[in-house]
């Protein structure tokens, strides 16, 4: 044994790469350097398995679009995405068989409807047994007929473009509306009733995202301030509302301590769909990185890893839920339903099609103090509006095409020969007109006030009353100061008029940029409007950070 030992090429190892989702990026890891140290031996040549973390939609791109050419991760050896259906959609896009392993779970989760739990109360005595067919109802409702806590309802969810989460739920409600127990087909999609069914389901949807951690750190944050949540509900995986009751989301501000008011994972009654994290090997693997990749594979399968697995919140490969999990987020231990067959690669598509057809019509309005504290330098040459510009150039060439963007200086009742009045059009279409504005603007067109409440007023008041069913309006007001030079009662006229709009028609999100603003207010204005209110404080680089942040809403 000890020749044998001796004979094995202990420097140039087979590596194995591993791409994963992010949501059990630390977990795999953690799993794969165990592995390695286990010095796993392959054709006389030491093994070893390195993890590079990607958002499941972004990676399922890379398979359709470039082959991974243009992305700075490895091309992968073994992809572990949240669900297997992006291997099924790569699969059709590109017409050809590329994974095998569609149906080796190493864990699951499946998706539920998270809500806080005083909200899930109400929810639960209206509806005991919930299904997205009541949440349609809902959406159609007189809302002068619901409780006070549902008569504003609204919900986060993931772009299906993007999120695994995103994805399974829009499968699930194509199902719901479908009344099909078993496999979705081509011909249910293309049905009327089907297409009218999501699209008031989707009617609900206030604000979308790439990630549920956006909404996950957004709603911690808030609760540790006891405010009420800014979102009623939000479709996720299972496992992401037990992390956040653990107070233990990935890179979250938990740091263990649990929320106040923690969520209820809601298990849709007429459509459940589960996330089945499989193990996929990529075609063109040589015999010895096929035989690591089967190694490894059997390495996570095995009890001892399947049981992180459960202490992290996920079900195991048979589906099964610790105590702690079910008790953590109020979950059955063992599933009372069968998870909904895999759709085609068509269906999948369709599904796709037909979201792009219903999705919430998205409206921002970026609105920038541009006081003449914007021109003073932070830590360099560049002033505050400098960087500001940078940042806004960055989210604009990154927003999804079909959200409505405009930009606004706040200005309002100042003689400003510079002000910038452009209203919300298709990104598409106003991308390169916003860039040229926001570039136009310099530190000597600045004015010498910051009419927060006046200029804040004029610009919600060109978004209120405008939205249908469909429609969502949102302000993103970035400012380095506090209230100056308003005319008498601004603050007062400010405050009438979102106390008047019963409708809450639009959310203002808030950036208090630098030392000087006025972070008080800035966090009352969005609470009081369902928004948030976000800091780029001391380090004025952080506005770099944060403006695409708060951008991942739309």
């Amino acid at each position: 044994m000890l020749a044998l030992y001796k004979s094995v090429d202990w420097e140039n190892c087979v590596t194995l790469h591993v791409n994963v989702s992010t949501e059990k990026a630390d977990l795999v890891t953690a799993h794969a350097t165990e592995f390695t140290d286990t010095e796993p031996v392959v054709n006389f040549r030491c093994g070893k398995v390195e993890v590079q973390p990607l958002n499941s939609g972004e990676a399922a791109d890379l398979f359709m679009k470039s082959g991974w050419t243009k992305a700075k991760a490895t091309h992968p050896d073994v992809w572990m995405p949240s669900t297997s259906m992006w291997a099924v959609r790569v699969e059709h896009r590109i017409d050809r068989n590329l994974f095998e392993g569609e149906d080796t779970s190493i864990a699951e989760s499946p998706l539920v409807i998270a809500v806080p739990e005083a909200q899930a109360k109400v929810l639960q005595q209206r509806y005991n047994d919930l299904g997205w067919k009541d949440l349609r109802d809902l959406a159609n409702a007189d809302k002068a007929a619901l409780p006070a806590a549902l008569d504003n309802f609204g919900m986060g969810k993931d772009k299906p473009t993007l999120s695994s989460s995103g994805l399974a739920a829009t499968i699930a409600a194509h199902h719901a509306a479908a009344k099909t127990p078993d496999e979705l087909t081509l011909e249910d999609v293309e049905k009327d009733d089907v297409f009218s069914f999501v699209e008031d389901l989707e009617s609900l949807v206030d604000l979308y995202a790439e990630d549920s951690v956006v909404f996950l750190e957004n709603l911690y944050e808030g609760d540790q301030e006891n405010k009420s949540p800014y979102i009623e509900a939000m479709v996720m995986q299972e496992q992401l509302a037990y992390q956040y009751n653990k107070g233990a989301l990935r890179e979250g501000p938990g740091n263990g301590r649990e929320p106040n008011n923690p969520l209820v994972a809601i298990h849709p009654s007429d459509s459940t769909v589960v996330l089945d994290h499989p193990f996929l090997i990529v075609e063109g693997l040589g015999d010895d990185k096929r035989e690591l990749a089967e190694e490894f594979r059997t390495f996570l399968l095995e009890d001892d890893q399947q049981r992180r697995f459960q202490e992290a919140g996920f079900r195991n490969s048979d589906g099964d839920a610790t105590p702690d999990l079910a008790d953590t987020v109020k979950s059955p231990k063992q599933l009372d339903v069968t998870s909904l067959k895999r759709p085609t690669g068509d269906v999948i598509e369709k599904v796709l099609e037909n979201w792009k057809k219903v999705r919430v019509d998205v409206q921002v309005l970026l609105l920038i103090d541009i006081s003449d504290s914007m021109a003073r330098p932070v830590g360099s040459p560049s002033s505050k509006l400098n960087r500001v510009k940078s940042a806004v150039e960055d989210v604009l060439t990154r927003l999804d095409d079909d959200v409505k963007v405009g930009l606004w200086t706040l200005d309002e009742g100042v003689d400003n020969l510079d002000r910038i009045r452009e209203s919300p059009l298709p990104a598409d279409q106003a991308r390169d007109d916003l860039i040229e504005s926001v570039t136009s603007l310099n530190d000597y067109t600045t004015i010498k006030a910051t009419p927060l409440y006046s200029g804040t007023l004029a610009a919600y008041n060109s978004l209120r009353g405008t939205t249908t069913k469909n429609e969502a309006r949102s302000i993103v007001l970035l400012t380095d100061g506090q209230s100056e030079k308003e005319a008498p009662g601004a603050e007062k006229a400010f405050w009438d008029s979102i106390a008047a709009d019963k409708t809450g028609s639009v959310r203002i999100f808030t950036i208090a940029y630098g030392d000087d603003a006025d972070e008080v207010a800035l966090e009352d204005i969005a609470t009081k409007t369902k928004g948030v209110a976000y800091v780029a404080g001391k380090d004025n680089d952080d506005i770099e950070q944060v403006l695409p942040s708060v951008f991942k809403h739309f």
